[in-house]
């Protein structure tokens, strides 16, 4: 059998309601020399009955069975680790892939002969409210830093015969671990380049692994982690002399995670304050700045606000006083 053109690896679990039109949407791609590679993580609905059914009408789709639920990351490394495709592509088990996926994306990486291929995507929130993503981060990866590429990673291809084997999700990251892979694929390093198409539709459900908003603490915690994760690796290969620019921008978002704690549930403000402020000083120790006056004035400023209580409650009672107005505002129209 020869080796086919990309792998698309689809982490399942409990996805009964939206995982046959997923499956289509991979399997119906314009470029037919390709695998499809779904491992159920321990799915308790009938996921799994979904799979071998579509397996059984078309060959090239592969099940792979965790008896047991050990999340994403592991998930993905095991469709990764079966994968044989010349690249591979990730797909949420309740996302679709536009129908030239595939094609643009191959098209693109043999003009530029690069490493990493990225389209664009069109989110669509619970409400129906649909959003793309925006042109010019594409603008940003190709004119200023591929570091720039920092967010909807599964709109993309990557070279298996480069990545695959060389690193690997981090399979007990709880959530965050997609963004480390990208960042430690990206500065091996490997060539990005991008695309205007739009060739992933990203359904945004209720109570989804990533919301925004209402997280948990664990999950608070989690993209902590992730981000000070990120940092190491940057650090550890010199991005900060090498990619400056770059290396700021992944600064900024480490610093910005520490905010996490407005986004927590009702009741748990607090206690995500706290854990974000014991999180403060080990994110702003792996932060390295060869700027003098950022070293002199903003570093000295961002540890303070980050790590005097002072300083953060009187952040969460702005938080307090604006979900008061927001609750007193006399709604449009009356």
């Amino acid at each position: 059998m020869n080796q086919p053109l990309v792998s698309i690896i689809i982490p399942v679990y409990n996805a009964e309601p939206y995982l046959a039109e997923s499956l289509k949407s991979a399997l119906g791609q314009s470029v037919t020399d390709i695998e499809v590679i779904a491992v159920d993580d321990g799915s308790t609905d009938a996921s799994l009955e979904i799979l071998r059914s579509f397996a059984a009408r078309d060959p090239r789709l592969k099940v792979l069975v965790h008896e047991k639920n050990r999340g994403q990351a592991a998930a993905r490394n095991s469709g990764l680790d079966a994968s044989t495709g010349r690249w591979f592509a990730f797909l949420d088990n309740d996302d679709l892939l536009a129908p030239d996926f595939c094609e643009v994306l191959l098209a693109e990486a043999e003009r530029s002969g690069a490493d990493i291929v990225k389209g664009r995507a069109r989110i669509i929130e619970p409400d129906g409210r649909v959003q793309e993503t925006s042109l010019q981060w594409q603008r940003d990866i190709m004119e200023k830093s591929p570091l720039c590429f920092n967010d909807t990673w599964w709109t993309a291809i990557y070279n298996g015969e480069k990545i695959r084997g060389k690193i690997r999700l981090h399979d007990d990251a709880f959530l965050g671990e997609d963004l480390v892979f990208l960042v430690e694929a990206i500065t091996m390093p490997l060539k990005v380049s991008c695309i205007d198409d739009i060739v992933y539709i990203n359904l945004q459900r209720e109570n989804s692994g990533g919301e925004y908003h209402s997280r948990s603490l664990k999950k608070i915690e989690a993209t902590i982690d992730s981000q000070a994760s990120i940092l190491q690796t940057l650090n550890k290969k010199h991005i900060y002399a090498s990619d400056p620019y770059g290396y700021r921008l992944w600064t900024m978002e480490a610093l910005r995670r520490l905010g996490g704690f407005h986004r927590a549930k009702e009741g748990e403000r607090e206690t995500a304050l706290r854990l974000c402020a014991a999180k403060a000083p080990q994110v702003a120790s792996l932060i390295r700045c060869d700027y003098p006056g950022a070293r002199r004035f903003l570093m000295p400023l961002a540890l303070k606000i980050l790590t005097d209580d002072r300083l953060l409650f009187a952040r969460l009672f702005i938080f307090r006083c604006y979900g008061l107005v927001k609750k007193l505002r006399r709604p449009r129209g009356q």
